[in-house]
């Protein structure tokens, strides 16, 4: 199996140094890990071929020509470390620097990983269908359904369909890298209008949604199946994302079409309870093949954030981390 080549780059010698030699004591012999201090060494590594490139900002300043840009390209993963939060630079992807070395190299090499699989995902063929369902109410299930259709975005397209009315969520998309979303729910013509309709390119496509919110308990289970049927057949996009919303106990007929289900859950004794019964009203065929589908996830980070912008901040952290390892074991 051939190594991942690894560059670093940085003037400070003593800096470049010791991050190659963290990098290769944590992949081990799998990789090949090299310091640069100088942009003529980096060019004749380029050559050669590197599959990363950790760059230091300082020392991408100093290597800003066009030919040098024309090198870059052709490395598969280029981060630089920026000396500021947040800051961005078109073509590259930018992570702050005064962190520790671990998390640095665990952000690279995810997003690694991500262009690696990005190739597999275009060249399948098939859908990959995924429910977001729980018998728990207010457990989080939408903003993990969210969070999944933007990680899932950054390796293919994705179609979030929703079986409830999103009046919070009727503006423009969390993310470009959700390709498309699908605001609304169940509509009582034919499943296959969806189909028929233009893609005139907006990243938003609306479905009427029902008048009334309790219209939707009314939703009869063959119109759901019918639905996803049509969409998995269209093939529309390389991922379908589906929030059940308030099909509050859907049928099992309904969660064994996707291929899989992640069930966010809370450990309070009323939502366990909830998702006991639930469980219980499985047959046991239904349970057998149901237990290889569903990933229980515990949600309860997201409760009690209250008006603390701190807390609110590192749930939503916390959740984008979730949802990122989620993806990548999706593809």
């Amino acid at each position: 199996m051939a190594k991942t080549k690894i560059g670093i780059c940085d003037p400070n010698q003593d800096y470049a140094e010791r991050f190659a030699w963290f990098v290769w004591h944590k992949l081990g012999d799998g990789c090949e890990a090299s310091a640069y201090t100088k942009p003529q060494r980096l060019k004749t590594a380029l050559a050669a071929g590197l599959d990363v490139l950790i760059m230091t900002e300082s020392f991408f300043r100093k290597s800003e020509q066009p030919e040098f840009a024309a090198r870059l390209r052709s490395v598969p993963t280029v981060v630089v470390l920026t000396d500021t939060e947040e800051k961005t630079i078109p073509g590259v992807k930018c992570i702050y620097r005064y962190r520790s070395a671990g998390r640095i190299l665990e952000e690279v090499m995810a997003g690694h990983r991500l262009q690696e699989k990005t190739a597999a995902v275009g060249r399948s063929e098939k859908t990959r269908t995924i429910a977001v369902f729980s018998p728990v109410k207010r457990c989080g299930r939408t903003s993990l359904a969210l969070a999944l259709c933007e990680a899932l975005g950054q390796v293919g397209s994705v179609l979030f369909l929703s079986f409830e009315v999103l009046s919070a969520h009727q503006g423009p998309a969390p993310s470009p890298t959700t390709s498309d979303l699908l605001y609304g729910t169940l509509i009582r013509e034919d499943a296959g209008a969806l189909l028929k309709q233009e893609d005139r390119g907006e990243q938003i496509w609306k479905l009427g949604a029902v008048a009334h919110a309790e219209d939707l308990y009314q939703v009869r289970p063959e119109d759901a199946e019918r639905l996803m049927e049509a969409l998995e057949r269209a093939k529309l996009r390389r991922f379908l994302v589906a929030d059940l919303g308030d099909l509050i106990l859907p049928p099992a007929s309904l969660l064994l079409r996707f291929d899989r289900v992640c069930m966010p859950v809370l450990q309070d004794e009323i939502s366990q309870k909830k998702l006991a019964l639930w469980q219980e009203s499985l047959s046991q065929d239904e349970a057998a093949v149901l237990a290889g589908k569903t990933r229980q996830i515990d949600l309860s980070f997201l409760a009690g954030p209250g008006g603390d912008p701190k807390r609110q901040a590192e749930a939503v952290s916390e959740l984008a981390i979730l949802a990122n390892r989620l993806m990548l074991e999706e593809t």
